[in-house]
């Protein structure tokens, strides 16, 4: 379980630097798919906790909101409303087709995002559920180290 915990927190980097990407290039429908990657990423970085270190799989949106409710370091940190809230942004661009400009990706990150992957990082590492090395950084060879 603890190596498929690291590889959802290889994949949770990978979204990350996806969703900056995408909001960097700043084009106008690229800025909502930004929001939804940074929403797979969130889920990633809850997965590599959850697999990883309590052992616990999330099938479906439904069994994850209710293992994140069921963890007392994740309910403490308040995980679950800024995983809703995200999903609530993706779905909106997804459903609603809700445009989201680069001030709105910075302000749901920064609200959302930002506050899931400290906590979850910060658990993982109390764990020792880490990466061998640095993945958000690419290797020698141009590629991001978890292919």
């Amino acid at each position: 379980m603890r190596e498929q915990g690291r590889a959802r927190l290889a994949e949770a980097r990978m979204n990350e630097w996806v969703a900056t990407w995408l909001a960097a290039v700043g084009v106008q429908p690229l800025m909502g798919w930004a929001v939804t990657v940074l929403f797979y990423a969130a889920l990633h970085y809850v997965d590599s906790y959850l697999i990883g270190v309590r052992c616990v799989r999330s099938p479906s949106h439904e069994m994850q909101d209710a293992n994140i409710a069921d963890d007392d370091a994740l309910r403490k940190a308040q995980i679950g409303e800024c995983f809703r809230e995200l999903r609530k942004a993706s779905i909106s661009q997804r459903y609603q087709l809700q445009k989201f400009g680069r001030s709105e990706f910075k302000q749901i990150k920064r609200l959302y995002f930002d506050p899931i992957k400290r906590e979850v990082e910060r658990l993982n590492r109390e764990a020792k559920l880490e990466l061998c090395r640095d993945h958000s950084e690419q290797d020698s060879r141009g590629g991001w180290g978890w292919q």
